[in-house]
């Protein structure tokens, strides 16, 4: 049974497979694509490169340039921002306790993604949602009820503002195959295969 593919504007022209395995064709290719970019109240492509050192082994050269620093500084201060998240329905609070990432989570994140030193900074009133950064101060969301990781922006200001106000910004990062492609498409491709399903 084939999947279905989105139509998509964007101008890479990117199809999304959420199926499991890798769609690797050897153990060392550099991709290109697009991630969204704060940047004078407008959303931009900004590239990011995956390298694929072998299958599960996703290298995140995130580039961590300081040309979002003018934008940032229009956003509420970081303070005020902190302020909003612990007012968010899932109720976020500041959290650094290292026993919120279990060992063999942090391997995954190594293994999988690249992603080294990893630490917390606010977790849900669940427990199971982590709002953390790595060693670049790069943010990222883990679920461990999903084990699902996704890209929130290139430092705690950024990832905060997308998580409050742009939230297209945020990026799932494909297991698979290490693609970031944001949320909504993801949730749209979701949805389209709901509705392609027969009704028994």
């Amino acid at each position: 049974m084939g999947q279905k593919q989105p139509d998509q504007d964007s101008k890479d022209k990117r199809s999304i497979s959420l199926s499991e395995g890798s769609r690797r064709e050897n153990n060392s290719r550099t991709e290109r694509m697009g991630v969204r970019e704060l940047r004078r109240d407008q959303s931009m492509d900004l590239p990011i490169t995956v390298e694929a050192r072998t299958t599960n082994q996703i290298l995140n050269n995130i580039n961590t340039d300081k040309r979002i620093d003018t934008t940032m500084k229009k956003l509420p201060e970081l303070s005020e921002m902190i302020k909003q998240l612990k007012d968010d329905p899932y109720g976020y609070h500041e959290n650094s306790d290292e026993g919120l990432l279990y060992p063999e989570d942090k391997k995954y994140f190594y293994e999988t993604f690249g992603i080294t030193g990893v630490r917390p900074v606010f977790v849900d009133h669940s427990g199971f949602v982590v709002l953390m950064l790595d060693s670049r101060g790069i943010m990222f969301k883990w679920n461990e009820m999903e084990h699902s990781i996704k890209y929130m922006g290139r430092n705690l200001k950024e990832g905060l503002a997308n998580h409050l106000y742009y939230r297209e910004n945020i990026c799932a990062i494909i297991e698979s195959t290490g693609e970031l492609i944001p949320v909504k498409e993801v949730e749209a491709h979701v949805e389209e295969q709901d509705l392609a399903k027969p009704v028994k």
